[in-house]
């Protein structure tokens, strides 16, 4: 307002200020409270006006350029910091790319490793599959070898034994005499000694037994390759046997029994011999009867 009043009038005077009042006592001029701050006024409205034109362009540009490099520090802090989370971002996907490629390699690790056992697994299978087979055809062969001990021992003992067989021999149809006779022969076969041999002849007439003459006492003892005769008749008396049995009528036969030891074992038998008298000899009809001893 004071500007507008005093445009066009020249320069701003200082206002009036009254006369100081001069104290004989003091050289000194002193200024009353107001002129002081008038006068204040005045020297700083002029001070304002002044610098206001000479520095504010100054100043503006000062603030501008301080604006300015504040905005660029900003903008340079804000940029570093992208910069740093760009590189935090690609350190981490580049860390991710090798966790993921490590993932991978491990997976296929892994994979390689479970065909590996798998691989295992099956040689495993195989290799039980032909353990068993070979236990099995290993206690196959042990049942084989078994057998094949028990055969040798069983061949071993039947070779090692006396084997006494039954035969009739020598037979004579006296038909004047009306006597009938023949021997009985035991030999042995075996390759050792039979002992404690004891033998009966018992003849029976349509399957009755009956009686007749027994030879002499025989040695209970058979050598390998020998044989044992015990010499048999029938006679015609007191009842006429002969002649019953030469014509047929009546069925003849022997049951022959054998009782024989050797060392640890012994055996028996008994074999029946039949008189045909179409052909005037004995058939053996087989081992149907049983022993006994006859003393």
């Amino acid at each position: 307002m004071a500007d507008q009043v005093n445009q066009g009038k020249g320069p701003e005077q200082p206002p009036e200020v009254p006369s100081p009042e001069v104290s004989p006592a003091s050289p000194h001029v002193k200024e009353s409270g107001e002129a002081v701050r008038w006068r204040f006024e005045y020297f700083k409205r002029k001070c304002t006006k002044k610098c206001l034109l000479r520095w504010g362009p100054f100043a503006i540009q000062l603030v501008l350029a301080l604006v300015g490099i504040s905005a660029l520090v900003i903008y340079h802090g804000q940029l570093a910091a992208m910069r740093g989370q760009l590189t935090a971002i690609q350190t981490g996907s580049t860390q991710t790319d090798i966790l993921i490629c490590l993932y991978r390699q491990q997976l296929q690790r892994l994979t390689e490793q479970s065909n590996d056992v798998h691989e295992l697994a099956i040689q495993a299978k195989n290799q039980s599959d032909s353990t068993r087979s070979l236990a099995g055809d290993t206690l196959t062969q042990a049942k084989a070898t078994n057998k094949i001990a028990a055969i040798a021992h069983e061949t071993y003992l039947a070779s090692v034994r006396p084997y006494l067989g039954v035969g009739i021999g020598d037979i004579i149809s006296d038909k004047v005499g009306k006597l009938l006779k023949f021997d009985v022969v035991v030999k042995n076969a075996g390759s050792i000694p039979a002992t404690g041999v004891d033998f009966s002849v018992h003849p029976f007439l349509n399957g009755r037994y009956i009686e007749f003459p027994k030879g002499p006492d025989q040695p209970t003892a058979i050598l390998p390759g020998l044989s044992l005769r015990t010499p048999v008749s029938i006679p015609n008396q007191p009842i006429p046997f002969y002649d019953a049995i030469t014509s047929g009528r009546t069925e003849f036969e022997l049951h022959i029994s054998v009782i024989y030891h050797w060392p640890g074992h012994h055996a028996s038998f008994c074999q029946i011999e039949r008189y045909d008298p179409n052909f005037g000899h004995f058939m053996d009809i087989g081992p149907v009867c049983k022993p006994w001893k006859s003393r």
